[in-house]
């Protein structure tokens, strides 16, 4: 995903690798106005044409379709409407490419040059190598995550999702409206989920978001950096990466604990003996620990979730601790 450096905007870098674990359909054009009506029963566009692109739709007005759509025409097994994520949209745009264009732009995008000042009828220039046409123009399309202008340094590297909350929404490809910089694979932007432009529509993908939808076991294919925790000083500090994460750790040595002193505040005199030992306990193997309580941030590397309640990608749950064995 992303624009290698010196190309693109800040908002596409760092490129990286990301794996998509769970495979997913998704429409082969955008959503059209006569497919929007037969469901939502409006007709909200400013270019008219039932083969043209549906526009002038709100988020809330896609999750009322989507909706809508799932009560008339439910999908059998795990499948559900929704819209894709933005690496969902990408992959799907790239088809197997790392390349930004599969195409000259004129034969693959309609876009300010040559839309004539408005969206045009969909399928009309040539499609990806999936079969999927104008995902780099006609209009710009939503997707289901919101926006981060810095996603793509910490987002998961295995089915990512975007961040768990904000005020904007992420939009991908570029629009009739647009200039040529806008009709490559790793442009992004955020919109208002009450937006409504002439410029911007959507595309759906029916997809498995049910149950453990991002596997636990991905960590087997993960990419992990671990430290050589050999050779330490009492609380050195060591990091180690998973799927571009940081994970620092301090040292820990053998030793024995301080002994509690007995004194004990009034009324604790039971808890004061109890705790006063003529033996002194000792760790008798070093080990490390996390340096911090592990943050949303780190659990989201390791499972791809996150079900806190108070979202912030730092915000603490619990704490690693690596244990060296006797020996």
């Amino acid at each position: 995903m992303g624009s290698p450096e010196g190309s693109g905007a800040d908002c596409e870098r760092p490129r990286r690798k990301v794996d998509l674990l769970v495979g997913f359909w998704i429409m082969e054009t955008e959503l059209t106005q006569a497919q929007w009506r037969v469901v939502a029963k409006t007709d909200p566009s400013r270019f008219k044409g039932d083969d043209r692109p549906v526009e002038q739709i709100s988020w809330s007005d896609c999750e009322k379709f989507i909706k809508a759509l799932d009560e008339l025409c439910p999908i059998e097994g795990d499948l559900q409407f929704d819209l894709p994520t933005e690496a969902e949209w990408e992959y799907a745009r790239r088809a197997g490419s790392t390349d930004e264009r599969y195409g000259e732009l004129d034969e693959i995008a309609q876009y300010k040059e040559n839309s004539e000042e408005g969206t045009r009828p969909v399928a009309q220039k040539k499609p990806n190598a999936w079969g999927l046409y104008d995902m780099i123009g006609n209009v710009a399309e939503r997707t289901l995550d919101y926006w981060a202008a810095d996603y793509y340094e910490y987002g998961a590297n295995y089915t990512p999702m975007g961040p768990d909350f904000g005020e904007l929404l992420s939009v991908r490809g570029g629009s009739w409206g647009d200039d040529a910089d806008a009709c490559r694979a790793a442009y992004r932007r955020g919109e208002s989920r009450t937006t409504k432009s002439d410029r911007l529509g959507v595309r759906l993908a029916p997809v498995d978001r049910a149950g453990d939808w991002v596997p636990y076991k991905r960590l087997e294919s993960a990419e992990v950096s671990f430290f050589d925790p050999s050779g330490a000083e009492p609380g050195e500090r060591r990091v180690a990466t998973i799927n571009g994460v940081e994970f620092p750790f301090r040292y820990c040595p053998p030793g024995a604990l301080a002994k509690n002193s007995g004194k004990a505040s009034e009324g604790d005199e039971d808890d004061a003996s109890a705790s006063s030992s003529s033996e002194t306990p000792e760790v008798d193997a070093g080990y490390w620990i996390a340096e911090t309580l592990l943050t949303q941030a780190q659990w989201r590397a390791l499972t791809g979730e996150n079900e806190s309640a108070y979202k912030g990608g730092e915000c603490r749950s619990t704490r690693f601790l690596i244990a060296k064995s006797k020996g």
